[in-house]
């Protein structure tokens, strides 16, 4: 989703759910901590599909002025050391040595749920502060 001083490079947004019963394969929590991330979906997905080169994390940092926006500076990837799932197969466990609190973070996946299908998307987010 963006709003209208957005840059983004295709549309998004959340317009409208209607229930089908079929699985959604939404992320739908994110928690940051000292050791990495955790990733919650809504439905399993596959141990085998669950690889670090799957995974982008990027951060930059943004410069405020009276002028709305800027480029994005100081641009870094976070390298992904380790990438498991907990036991309800569920929760993706990024272990991320560099982590720090940044306004601006972008996750990438590419992954397989328990059913193989394919589960894929972009995540943008702030973390404010790792817990413990």
């Amino acid at each position: 989703m963006f709003a209208w001083a957005g840059n983004a490079t295709e549309p998004g947004g959340l317009y409208r759910l209607r229930a089908t019963g079929q699985p959604m394969h939404l992320p739908i929590g994110l928690h940051a901590t000292k050791r990495g991330l955790k990733l919650n979906f809504t439905e399993p997905l596959d141990p085998a599909s669950i690889d670090v080169g799957k995974i982008e994390i990027k951060t930059w940092s943004l410069k405020r002025t009276a002028n709305y926006g800027s480029k994005h500076f100081d641009e870094r990837t976070l390298e992904v050391k380790g990438a498991k799932l907990a036991d309800d197969n569920k929760t993706l466990l990024l272990e991320i040595p560099e982590i720090q609190p940044t306004w601006c973070m972008e996750i990438k996946y590419s992954l397989r749920s328990a059913t193989g299908k394919p589960v894929s998307g972009v995540i943008n987010n702030t973390i404010h502060h790792l817990a413990d």
